[in-house]
């Protein structure tokens, strides 16, 4: 509701970039990526995936978003999700 568009909030593939672009409807036709955060693999190889927003934690009619992505938490096969406060401007 915060912005008055669709969002879709998504970690950039082969990267450590979390992304958004935003659209009038969901048919697009939707914006140039946008910068959200660079996720922190805490000295872990390998890069981010499943960047998820959390709407049901959302602040501020939407402008204050938590996202949670998943990292390698060190053991074969292990991970954690972070969860990372986001205000979007």
């Amino acid at each position: 509701p915060y912005l008055g568009q669709w969002m879709a909030l998504y970690s950039a593939p082969l990267s450590n970039e979390v992304l958004l672009r935003t659209a009038p409807a969901l048919t697009g036709p939707w914006s140039a990526e946008a910068h959200v955060f660079t996720a922190d693999r805490k000295g872990t190889g390998g890069w981010t995936y499943d960047a998820l927003p959390h709407p049901e934690l959302a602040e501020e009619n939407g402008r204050v978003q938590y996202v949670t992505y998943s990292r390698n938490n060190g053991t074969l096969f292990g991970s954690e999700l972070p969860l990372v406060r986001v205000r979007l401007k």
